[in-house]
């Protein structure tokens, strides 16, 4: 299970190379562990821990363009939507927040059951008026008080409206027109801890005189919908909801007296990472207990609050699943630097796999020096042939992927006549990059000029296969062009390379589209033209390695890795503005500018991999442009 299930995760990763691994040494003194993780269970199917406090999250200030202060996280789920978090729950609710998945007691167990909000209380008064605050607001709903195993839980249950009746249906012309209003509520805003933001804009009808037109509380019209919620204050100054009554129940039945969360090895592992205090989210998942629980499609869509898509996480809760067997816990952390945005995620193997570890060693990044330095994207690893074979192996008992695979092989020989694991495999033993920059000339600047070009460089200890490979793509583009592509040798920097020639249609003159050549006896590059060539043989006037973006972008990230995944993001929405949007250049776009606005706090983003006996690990960095010095 160990190769089908481990190796093909490594393998996407070092193909695709968007994430990173390097080994904290574990502390002698476990840090001590929030509170509400005393009040977990030890094996917990998976818990959120988010800081609550405004200094934590007051640090996205730096960055936010935005005239509302950011200071709180953005959503808590079962936080009832009258409530204001900073106004409301902030000053109560303790340092850390957590979002529980229960472990699963049956087959049947669903997020649904499964899921709740714990919180330590700090300040009891403050939490007794944010619950009076719910109640008044809930007034008219039905209540209920559970007692349950020596707590109290009360419940308001969901509200779903009746199906309208053919005589409710308003009659033609009776509706009066509808414009915007801005009324006094806070409920949206809340839920971003953003002050300041006191109103939201509503539709209301026209009143005659353009009186203000009052409408009536949600909460009080019976025809309106709405999520049911659960709540109880546990022994030792603690708060639990959820939509249910049943994930309540089933953390008061996790206090078995075996031991906490805080208590459990793995968990500690946890806790010793040496950014966990500063992190703003810290996930983590017992890959066991995550099995034991049905995360269908549709369980999860009944959450209704989930913030992702649903089938993302529905395949990434399997490939949990499959880990299971060699893995046994999985953990992540999301924190601020003083440039932008961190986050990683560890995958821990049950036992050590050093056998993992030497088939992905350490990127060498020789490839990196044939990248121009203004590159707007690369993408770079080493031992494709490596990654390619785990996933065939893989491939070979998941009927899903084996279709995958299968559509990728027959896309790369109809589109270039090679055959992936004859012609390709064999001889990608070493590094590749594939990266676009900016260049006027080649492929994509015919007629039009884009300012684009594509390149990729191969390593090979096996270049006679590379050339054998080299020679069938070129005949399979006579035969397809039917000698419309003319192939022929040019002379770059001293140096032979081959030039694919075609006829551009208005001038008929012949432009180069694709050409190669060898750097050295193992490296070889291709580009979208001879011209794009000509300015990285024998390298580029500036690299990428020499680049100040990209120096920013990876020095957070431990150099020990399976290559770069870079993304210049600046560079990347001036191609965009100039070519995609080059006819609108003057024209008012709102929705461009306002994405672009966003988009724009962006300067790069950058992510790697890599293993270790112990586990695997992925990191990510967003550069983002300070809005305010430090």
């Amino acid at each position: 299970m160990l190769r089908y299930v481990t190796l093909p995760i490594l393998s996407i990763f070092a193909i695709v190379s968007n994430g990173l691994l390097t080994q904290h040494p574990s502390a002698a003194v476990v840090p001590q562990s929030p509170p509400v993780t005393a009040m977990l269970p030890s094996d917990v199917a998976g818990v959120l821990l988010v800081d609550t406090t405004a200094e934590a999250w007051g640090r996205f200030n730096r960055f936010n363009p935005l005239p509302e202060e950011i200071s709180g996280p953005p959503g808590l789920p079962y936080l009832p939507a009258q409530v204001n978090f900073s106004e409301h729950v902030q000053s109560w609710i303790g340092k850390r927040a957590a979002i529980v998945l229960m472990p699963g007691s049956t087959s049947e167990t669903t997020p649904e059951t499964s899921t709740l909000l714990l919180a330590a209380i700090e300040e009891q008064e403050e939490f007794n008026s944010f619950l009076n605050r719910v109640k008044a607001a809930r007034v008219g709903q039905e209540l209920r008080e559970l007692q349950y195993k020596g707590v109290s839980i009360w419940e308001w249950p969901a509200r779903t409206p009746p199906e309208p009746s053919p005589m409710d249906a308003p009659k033609e012309g009776s509706a009066k027109p509808f414009r915007s209003r801005r009324l006094a509520s806070s409920a949206n805003s809340s839920a971003f801890g953003l002050k300041g933001a006191k109103s939201i804009l509503v539709a209301a009808p026209e009143a005659e005189g353009d009186k203000p037109v009052l409408l009536p509380n949600p909460d009080s019209v019976p025809s309106v919908s709405r999520p049911g919620w659960a709540v109880v204050a546990l022994p030792g100054g603690y708060a639990a909801m959820s939509a249910t009554p049943d994930p309540l129940k089933r953390l008061v039945d996790g206090w078995n007296g075996e031991g906490s969360l805080a208590s459990n090895p793995s968990f500690q592992k946890t806790l010793r990472h040496p950014n966990f205090a500063r992190s703003l989210v810290v996930g983590y998942v017992n890959l066991a207990r995550v099995e034991d629980l049905n995360l269908s499609s549709s369980s999860l869509a009944r959450l209704g609050y989930f913030p992702f898509p649903v089938q993302s996480v529905t395949a990434l809760a399997t490939a949990f699943k499959s880990l299971a067997g060699t893995a046994s816990t999985a953990d992540g952390f999301l924190w601020i630097q003083s440039q932008g945005i961190q986050g990683e995620a560890n995958i821990h193997y049950a036992t050590p796999q050093p056998a993992i570890a030497e088939l992905f060693p350490p990127n060498p990044s020789q490839a990196l020096v044939q990248i121009p330095a203004a590159s707007y994207l690369s993408i770079s690893g080493h031992q494709f042939g490596q990654g390619w074979n785990s996933l065939i192996e893989t491939a070979n008992i998941d009927p899903s992927l084996n279709a995958a695979i299968a559509g990728t092989q027959q896309f790369v020989r109809e589109l270039t006549g090679l055959d992936i694991e004859q012609d390709v495999v064999p001889w990608l033993d070493g590094e590749y990059a594939l990266f676009s920059f900016p260049t006027n000339r080649g492929l994509f600047n015919v007629p039009t000029k884009t300012n684009f070009g594509l390149g990729l460089t191969l390593q090979t200890s096996d270049r006679p296969a590379a050339e054998a490979a080299l020679a069938k793509l070129d005949q399979f583009a006579r035969s397809i062009s039917k000698e419309g592509i003319r192939v022929s040798n040019r002379q770059i920097e001293g140096q032979t390379v081959v030039s694919w020639e075609a006829r551009e249609p208005q001038t008929r003159q012949q432009v180069s589209i694709f050409a190669r050549g060898w750097v050295n006896e193992n490296t070889l590059v291709l580009t979208s033209g001879a011209g794009p060539l000509e300015e990285l043989l024998p390298k580029p006037y500036l690299s990428l390695t020499q680049a100040a973006n990209f120096s920013t972008a990876t020095r957070t990230l431990p150099a020990t890795n399976q290559g770069y995944f870079y993304v210049n993001v600046g560079s990347v929405l001036t191609l965009v503005n100039n070519t995609i949007f080059a006819d609108l250049q003057g024209t008012p776009n709102p929705f461009w500018d306002s994405l672009q606005q966003g988009i724009g706090r962006i300067r790069s983003f950058s992510a790697t991999s890599t293993a270790t006996p112990e586990k695997i690990q992925f990191n990510g960095l967003m550069i983002l442009a300070p809005n305010r010095p430090l």
